[in-house]
């Protein structure tokens, strides 16, 4: 039987060599290392240059036709006109539009016109004293001014003869 060997302190000679081995692929790799970063700086050193002259020129301008431009005005007006539309406060104005809403009373259509601040509301009543007091109502529960009749009609081709009428009236947008 073979007596066992339980010494650590003493180095082993396959140890120590694995050791030098690793060490030194370890120096290899940061010898490596370092010519790729050398390499690196004198491509960027002989890049800058160039970058600072091509920041130093100003961009060309680019000539645009009179249509082009004129065409740019006109699709950013109409952008301008749609984002105050949609900026108005809408749900006030239904609000006080279905407030005085009577039975007898269809709402046909609601245009506005915010520059001038003006609103326009189509609807059908039954008849002329439906329409009256529709109006009527209006003025006293909404927060609409200057409510008046713009048009009316009969419908003569529907048997039961409605009234189709268009108010105007001012609409204080507040924004």
């Amino acid at each position: 039987m073979h007596a066992l060997d339980l010494d650590f302190r003493r180095p082993r000679w396959n140890m120590r060599w694995a050791g030098l081995i690793v060490l030194g692929a370890g120096l290899v790799g940061v010898a490596g290392a370092g010519v790729e970063y050398q390499r690196l700086m004198i491509e960027i050193s002989s890049v800058e240059p160039a970058l600072r002259r091509a920041d130093s020129h100003k961009p060309a301008v680019v000539n645009r036709s009179a249509t082009e431009l004129q065409n740019y005005e006109l699709e950013t007006k109409y952008a301008n006109d749609v984002v105050t539309q949609l900026d108005l406060p809408w749900d006030e104005l239904f609000a006080s539009v279905e407030s005085a809403d009577g039975e007898s009373v269809a709402l046909l259509s609601i245009e506005s016109d915010a520059e001038n601040g003006r609103i326009k509301i189509s609807a059908e009543a039954k008849n002329t004293k439906g329409m009256l007091d529709y109006a009527r109502a209006l003025e006293m529960r909404s927060k609409l001014a200057d409510i008046y009749m713009v048009s009316h009609a009969f419908q003569q081709q529907d048997p039961q003869h409605p009234v189709r009428f268009m108010l105007s009236s001012n609409w204080p947008v507040r924004k």
